[in-house]
């Protein structure tokens, strides 16, 4: 939130064109991602300040972001080496068998840093801290620099629809990388299982402060929250559905690759086992490395993109 973001290349300015890709990225990680934690930071004036602490509600984020774009604004130059900083105090209790990564929207074409912005980058790769940037306007070296030696990626949005796209490239976790280093064994994480409690006249909540007539009761201390996935602001548990868990197993173990069938392999017309469709012997069909069974290009596309199991495993 520089004065570079007041440009107007993107409508309005790029200041609510990157407000408005920012909540819309917001809700979308969280729907790709129930039980991980985010956090936002706001670049301006030359220094770093966080707008929302690291947690998984989105409806705060979102809220906060706008309040403070809208009472804050633009201001002064960006330094995108007080931004990482602050990005790897807020990352600093991460356990390391968690994955850590920053994502920085970037309006400015230059950044006027305190310190040197190398030591800052081979901090992070000691940490194991990904950088993936998006920039407005053009190109920057030290931008795809960052980028590169922390494993993360860098593109330039040319207009809205582009970094709306660009954003939503990055809603899947990232692969694991070879670690040098064996992995510290994971501790098991306490999570609990809230029940859905509805009023007619309201029940305050005790993470907002507000009334609202659905709220989650903790399964232990039987404190109300507003929203799940969180912690419960009394006793710290992790509080999920298992829609959320079910939504995040297939990033864990994906569906099995499928290797496509050349004409010679096809003695007959196949039957796809998922849609239970035929096609001619001259389309193309797939088979799963782990079952065996056979699929049309159709239902390849759905089980890889949407469904992330195969039915026939």
């Amino acid at each position: 939130l520089s004065m570079s973001a007041l440009q107007t290349d993107l409508k309005p300015t790029r200041q609510e064109a990157l407000v408005g890709a920012g909540t819309n990225f917001i809700t979308a990680f969280f729907d790709h991602n129930p039980i991980s934690q985010l956090a936002v930071i706001a670049i301006r004036d030359g220094l770093s300040e966080i707008v929302s602490p690291l947690s998984s509600s989105p409806i705060a984020h979102k809220r906060a972001l706008r309040e403070f774009a809208d009472r804050r604004g633009c201001a002064g130059v960006a330094s995108l080496q007080n931004g990482l900083a602050l990005a790897q105090k807020i990352l600093a209790p991460v356990p390391s068998y968690g994955a850590k990564e920053t994502l920085v929207l970037f309006a400015s074409l230059s950044t006027c840093d305190p310190g040197d912005l190398v030591d800052e980058v081979a901090s992070m790769v000691r940490n194991r801290i990904r950088a993936s940037i998006v920039g407005l306007g053009a190109e920057v070296f030290a931008l795809k620099r960052v980028a590169h030696e922390t494993n993360g990626t860098y593109a330039v949005a040319v207009n809205a629809v582009h970094l709306e796209l660009t954003l939503s490239s990055l809603l899947a976790p990232h692969p694991t990388t070879i670690r040098s280093e064996p992995l510290p064994s994971g501790a098991m994480v306490e999570m609990g299982f809230p029940s859905l409690e509805r009023s007619g006249s309201g029940q305050i909540c005790y993470d907002d402060g507000q009334r609202h007539e659905d709220v989650y009761s903790c399964p232990r201390c039987r404190a109300r929250v507003s929203t799940v996935p969180s912690s419960c602001v009394l006793c710290g548990l992790s509080l999920v559905l298992s829609s959320h868990l079910a939504r995040s197993y297939h990033h864990l173990f994906p569906a099995a690759p499928f290797t496509e069938m050349v004409p010679g392999e096809l003695d007959s017309v196949p039957l796809c086992w998922g849609c239970g469709g035929r096609g001619g012997t001259d389309a193309r069909w797939f088979r799963c490395s782990s079952c065996s069974r056979t699929f049309c290009l159709r239902c390849e596309g759905f089980v890889h993109e949407s469904l992330h199991q195969c039915p026939g495993c």
